[in-house]
């Protein structure tokens, strides 16, 4: 790794020294037909992550905190366990849903080590949690779609990180989206997302509290290969927070239109 000054001069340089191994990934799983509407599946898996290249070796600041990176990191090891059914009914209405847990040992996290300053560093492990449910429910000339997603993720460590959330974590997830075409050259769709309550730091100290925004499209095609769009994006103009650093914030998409004309 080199490190140049704005002229161009070499004012570090360092050889990293060179590692090898053998890390094993699999799945296994089964599905079975209960009866005609209803099946159950299951599946165990196991996988693993190198560090990338940027966590290795690639300092940066995102103002006011600086996070260092770690040659030293080594690779994140996953396993963990699902279980759960699909069901439907008479065609028009859908629902899935799944248990699971996961330990993802040696996890590379942003450990906060000074006042502003993190590094890239392997936690002993992040436990992981919780449910999905998913459904669809097709109607005449439309369909309502939902999904949510709870789970509870806590750092194992033998310091203050234990028992801590993962930093951008949220507790829970949800969206809902309906859709409606009256005719065959209009189409109208209108989505629902909830986020929950979050933490930008390890130390779940700078939180990101949970947001809800709506979202919708209008399209319209009034001619055999022209269609116009209307959207809107976060139509109630929910102020979300997407990254808090000791009060240094990034916002998501305030209330956006689009208008786009398309051609095919």
């Amino acid at each position: 790794m080199r490190t140049l000054s704005p002229a161009g001069a070499v004012t570090s340089e360092t050889h990293p020294q060179a590692t090898s191994g053998w890390l094993p990934s699999g799945r296994a799983g089964a599905r079975f037909q209960v009866a005609s509407p209803l099946a159950v599946r299951g599946a165990a898996y196991a996988s693993a992550r190198l560090p990338t290249l940027n966590e290795l070796y690639r300092s940066f600041t995102v103002f006011p905190v600086t996070t260092l990176a770690n040659p030293a990191l080594t690779p994140e090891r996953l396993r963990g366990a699902e279980a759960g059914f699909e069901l439907v009914a008479a065609r028009r209405l859908s629902l899935t849903a799944t248990l699971f847990t996961s330990r993802l040992a040696d996890a590379v996290a942003n450990v906060t080590v000074g006042t502003n300053l993190r590094q890239r560093r392997n936690v002993a492990a992040i436990v992981s949690r919780g449910a999905e449910i998913e459904g669809r429910w097709s109607f005449p000339h439309g369909s309502l779609a939902a999904s949510w997603t709870g789970y509870r993720a806590r750092v194992q460590s033998s310091d203050a990180l234990d028992g801590k959330r993962p930093a951008q974590t949220p507790d829970h997830a949800a969206s809902a989206t309906l859709t409606y075409s009256p005719a065959t050259t209009v189409d109208v769709s209108g989505t629902v997302r909830r986020t929950g309550r979050a933490f930008e730091d390890d130390l779940n100290v700078d939180a990101l509290p949970p947001a809800t925004t709506a979202d919708a499209v209008v399209r319209w095609r009034f001619a055999p290969r022209l269609a116009v769009e209307l959207r809107a994006e976060n139509i109630g103009n929910v102020r979300a927070l997407t990254r808090n650093q000791r009060g240094s914030i990034d916002l998501g998409t305030p209330r956006t239109l689009w208008v786009a004309l398309s051609a095919r």
